[in-house]
């Protein structure tokens, strides 16, 4: 079943216990309108910014394709312009004497001098800002002395190991170029003739598909961003090629190395512990991180194009292209197109701990009723138990063929949260209590053998759902896991006689099918052309193992019939004389219970029985019972009827919401 709207009133005060370490993404340079101009941070201007580097001081430099500059950012936040006149050309000379053509890619070495590659020389940067051609683009392939040597391509990335070595990407030739100190170049990884592919190696016999950024580490291990690929390589010191992270998919997925998916990384940068930082630029626009323990996770951005600030993936980019990390930790990415340099760091938010204004909340039962009476009928309900202690909060309901579960939120003395369970018969009498020993959950099923399922909201994205399974004394079985973009937040859940379970998703109206052996998740066929989902609140499955579905948003009944897979709009006249359906079951006999609310003085919520096609032939309609004013009310069914009377059943309700 669903979860209902949390029944106190939070007044923010302090700190919670379960804070976690999340990013905080926001603007460090830049206006977003294109410029040149110099001064603080955030009144400087850019011109499509690309390469971008730390030295050990916390000087940022950037390279701009758009104004062939090299700019510089103290760590007091002072933009300058390094080298550069501004002025497309290829001279050397002292800093703004000397002249670029499209600079694209940046790396430092251990004495402070920068590299910087434009689209027809790569140039050293001394200190004192002394600009020096080291090798020009010449067409064709040739390895050799610098003076001779043909590298035809300076679109990828650039990069320089411990020993002073320099390694090029030809993105369009399809190779890694190194530079030695004394100015000889070879082809490192990568066919000399310019074949792509993607095939591991040693040297010359391995292959790439546009090869972008690169970056080296304390070892002078090599590692490339395979932007054609969709995958990271690995380069050792001795030119051996092999697959370091990346499934070769374009979806975007995190997991272990070689199981995530990695779409068209761009750049790439390492710190001192041996974490990775990539940028995307295409499917899925996001910067990720590969931890030296082999995880790779989303470290910032919803991959979505945008240019909001946020924490995690409230965050969005426009373009990422650069990216580096600097002594402090912080990681700066450059978004060509709006200009702008962004900042992105680790952060511990402080949730405030609530302090609760006490409202109680009230599970009620009603009477077993015969069939049919009278449609309208009056309220056949009792409480079954008002709780009204402070620190208890009802959340969800469910049960199965044996009893009900109601899942609650506790409190204890240091404001903790805790998820216990109360178990009972369907005659109202309480069985036992359990605390759920693993993440604070919101919804629960429950299968047959006592075990409970719980959705989880993921700490640092509450529009993300996890899940987990509890045996029944409570002991947490396993939990899960799933991505952003393959679940978002769950509306309702329920177990399916098959075994799945079954989520439906907030804003996506997506129907969800979620093997709770591995995880794996995937989406039920969408309806016929002739409607869509709206807003799922509720699932439920009849004796034929038929699911059927409450929308609120169409005000609608649907089936979906397990025989051909198609759903069926289930007219019920709800749309029309009462709205708002929040919660479905079906019980034993093969009767729909159906709660609908209304803001009219008559109708304040009711239940209903029918039969397919849910024609109703009864109601109960909780006037006294059930304190409401505009309910999410939720339902749970419980005992077997042998004698033509309708089965035992369960609302919970919550007050105000």
């Amino acid at each position: 079943m669903k979860k209902i709207t949390l029944l106190h009133c939070l007044l923010l005060l302090a700190t919670s216990a379960f804070a976690q370490t999340t990013t905080q993404v926001s603007t460090y340079a830049g206006t977003g309108t294109y410029g040149r101009d110099n001064g603080p941070t955030l009144t400087a201007s850019f011109g499509s910014p690309d390469g971008i580097c730390s030295d050990q001081s916390g000087n940022l430099y950037i390279v701009e394709q758009g104004n062939d500059l090299v700019r510089k950012i103290t760590p007091n936040g002072d933009v300058s312009t390094f080298a550069g006149s501004g002025i497309q050309g290829d001279d050397d000379g002292l800093g703004v004497k000397a002249s670029f053509n499209r600079l694209q890619g940046i790396c430092i070495d251990n004495s402070g001098n920068l590299y910087v590659m434009d689209r027809i020389r790569i140039s050293k940067i001394t200190p004192a800002g002394e600009v020096s051609t080291i090798v020009r683009k010449r067409s064709g392939y040739q390895d050799g002395p610098v003076s001779v040597a043909k590298i035809g391509d300076f679109q990828g990335g650039i990069c320089i190991d411990n020993q002073g070595n320099l390694f090029v990407g030809e993105l369009h030739k399809h190779r890694i170029r190194k530079i030695t100190p004394q100015g000889i170049v070879s082809t490192f990884a990568g066919a000399m003739d310019g074949t792509s592919g993607n095939t591991n190696g040693t040297g010359t016999d391995a292959r790439f598909t546009n090869p972008s950024g690169i970056c080296a580490d304390a070892s002078n291990n090599i590692y490339v961003c395979d932007y054609g690929n969709n995958l990271i390589r690995k380069i050792t010191s001795a030119g051996e090629v092999s697959t370091f992270a990346g499934n070769g998919s374009k979806n975007h997925s995190d997991g272990t190395n070689l199981n995530a998916g990695i779409p068209s990384p761009w750049g790439i940068c390492i710190d001192a512990s041996g974490d990775f930082y990539l940028t995307q630029n295409d499917y899925h626009v996001s910067i990720r991180k590969i931890s030296n323990t082999g995880s790779v996770t989303t470290y910032a951005g919803n991959g979505k194009r945008g240019i909001t600030n946020g924490i995690g993936s409230e965050a969005s980019f426009l373009t990422l292209n650069g990216i580096c990390k600097n002594g402090a930790g912080e990681i700066y990415v450059t978004d060509m197109f709006y200009c702008i340099i962004r900042k992105i760091v680790d952060i511990t938010p402080t949730p405030p701990v609530v302090t609760y204004v006490d409202l109680p909340v009230t599970v009620c039962l009603g009477s077993t009723v015969d069939q049919p009476a009278t449609t309208n009928g009056s309220s056949a309900g009792f409480v079954v138990e008002n709780l009204v202690h402070p620190f208890n909060n009802a959340l969800s309901i469910c049960n199965n063929e044996n009893n009900v579960f109601v899942l609650y939120q506790s409190f204890d003395q240091f404001s903790n949260s805790i998820d216990s369970v109360k178990r009972y018969d369907f005659q109202g009498n309480i069985l036992d209590s359990f605390e759920l020993l693993g993440s604070l959950n919101e919804l629960i099923a429950v299968d047959n053998s006592g075990r409970i399922y719980g959705v989880y909201p993921d700490a640092n994205n509450p529009s993300v759902s996890n899940i987990q399974r509890f045996n029944s004394d409570g002991s947490l079985d396993f939990s899960f896991s799933i991505p952003s973009y393959i679940l978002g937040k769950i509306l309702a859940i329920e177990l399916g006689p098959d075994g799945f379970l079954y989520a439906t998703e907030e804003g996506t109206g997506y129907i969800r099918q979620i093997d709770v052996s591995s995880g794996t998740v995937n989406n039920l066929p969408d309806p016929s052309p002739s409607f869509s989902f709206d807003r799922i609140v509720d699932i439920a499955f009849d004796k034929a193992g038929d699911m059927i579905l409450a929308d609120i948003g169409l005000n609608k009944i649907l089936k979906r019939n397990k025989s051909d897979n198609n759903y069926y709009p289930m007219n019920v006249g709800f749309d029309t004389l009462f709205p708002n359906t929040t919660s479905i079951s079906i019980d034993t006999v093969g009767f729909g219970h159906i709660t609908v609310s209304s803001n009219t003085s008559s109708f304040p919520v009711s239940i209903f029985y029918g039969v397919e096609p849910f024609d109703v032939v009864d109601s109960i309609i909780f006037n006294s019972q059930l304190n409401v004013i505009n309910p999410k009310l939720t339902l749970a069914i419980g005992g077997n009827s042998t004698t033509g009377s309708l089965p035992t059943v369960w609302a919970l309700d919550s007050i105000n919401n």
